[in-house]
Parts: structure tokens; C-alpha cells; sequence
């Protein structure tokens, strides 16, 4: 919509006698528009993708607690994969486990 607006801008100032400074000022409004309205498309499209991503993730994790036959007694590593991101070590005392829905849980080792 805000390319039209410019094409029909550019067309008016080719056909007709403007004063440039006016179609200028439109002009320049509408290319700072324009790229708003890009940035912000991008901005949601990465977020899009993110949900995607995660809703793969959660999915993933229902089909693996679907495969248990029973509850849960001892460390299940296929299980940790596929909830785990990654635990990052802040000290030789503290870690953060960084879960697939990006939630972070610290430990601290006493």
C-alpha cells in the first residue's frame, strides 16, 4: 500500500509541475514510512518463525512423554535433549538450565 502511494507520488510529480521542496517533504515521508512498515514485517516474521520453532519443540516433548509407558523414576537422557536448550555454567557454584520454552531455572551447588 505505502509502494503505491510513492509510485502514485513519483507519477504526480513527473505529470505535473510540483514544487519540489513539497514533493520532496511527501516523498521523503512516505520512503521513511515505507521502511518502518519493512522493518516492523521483518521484526514479526522472526517472531513467527520463533513460535514456530517452539510449538515444534513442545511438540516434540508431548510426543516423547506419550512413548512412557510408565511414570518417570530414573534420568531419561532422550527426554533431557529435547527439553534442555542448554545449560550455561556462570561459576564453578551456579548453573542456569535454559529450558526449549526459553525459561531459565538456576542452581546453585552448595
Amino acid at each position: 500500500m505505502i509502494s503505491e502511494l510513492m509510485r502514485k507520488c513519483v507519477d504526480e510529480n513527473a505529470s505535473s509541475i510540483l514544487d519540489q521542496t513539497e514533493y520532496s517533504g511527501r516523498y521523503g515521508s512516505l520512503v521513511m514510512r515505507y521502511e518502518y512498515a519493512k522493518a516492523r514485517l521483518a521484526e514479526n516474521n522472526g517472531k513467527l518463525e520463533d513460535r514456530r520453532a517452539k510449538y515444534e519443540k513442545i511438540r516434540e516433548f508431548i510426543k516423547a512423554l506419550r512413548k512412557q509407558d510408565d511414570l518417570l523414576t530414573e534420568f531419561d537422557e532422550g527426554l533431557f535433549d529435547i527439553t534442555v536448550d542448554r545449560i550455561i555454567i556462570r561459576s564453578d557454584k551456579e548453573t542456569v538450565f535454559v529450558w526449549n520454552d526459553c525459561a531459565e531455572t538456576s542452581w546453585t551447588i552448595e
